[in-house]
């Protein structure tokens, strides 16, 4: 089977991207998609897992777990929630984890920042409307295979909102030593 060229419910960029009025991925807009994130916003709104069955998938590199609450809750997607971060948004958040997973920081630099802010805690950096700034540890069970994202935080105007943040990084961290089913790989867009 032949399968170049198509694309989730036969959408292209080309279709996508066209200057005639449809819903926009934010809700009630009407302008077409215009830049590879709208475009990949689109495609995760409209595709299905079955339409994936011709993808080439790369082994993984890297492992990026989410911290969960004492419920099995991933907060970091009830962060997103609570922020209400677009669905654009967290598409680029998605696919820079996925990217990395597979390359490492030698495919998607500046992700996580190379030296920690905080003993054993980095940052992460997603750029867009509202500046995403999780942070996360190496590890911490196979420190040079996965990351944990312990807490979400916005950086705004050079400052932690919320600003007790690194606390609050490294007692998350505490915990997932103590109780390694407390983190779960989990897709947050």
């Amino acid at each position: 089977m032949d399968v170049r060229g198509v694309e989730p419910r036969g959408l292209s960029f080309a279709d996508l991207t066209r200057t005639a009025s449809r819903p926009s991925v934010h809700g009630a807009g009407t302008s077409a998609p215009t830049t590879l994130s709208d475009y990949n916003a689109r495609v995760m709104l409209n595709s299905r897992p079955q339409h994936n069955a011709n993808v080439i998938n790369f082994p993984l590199r890297w492992q990026i777990y989410c911290f969960l609450s004492e419920r099995g809750v991933n907060l970091i997607i009830d962060w997103l929630d609570a922020e209400k971060i677009s669905v654009k948004q967290r598409a680029d958040f998605q696919a820079k984890i996925d990217l990395f997973e597979r390359g490492g920081s030698e495919l998607i630099t500046g992700f996580i920042t190379d030296t920690p802010i905080a003993p054993d805690i980095y940052k992460m950096k997603i750029k867009g409307q509202v500046q995403l700034r999780p942070m996360a540890c190496r590890g911490p069970f196979d420190l040079n295979r996965e990351y944990t994202i312990l807490v979400g935080w916005i950086e705004r105007d050079n400052k932690r909102v919320p600003n007790d943040v690194k606390k609050k990084a490294s007692e998350n961290r505490t915990i997932v030593l103590a109780n390694p089913e407390r983190r779960r790989r989990e897709r947050i867009g």
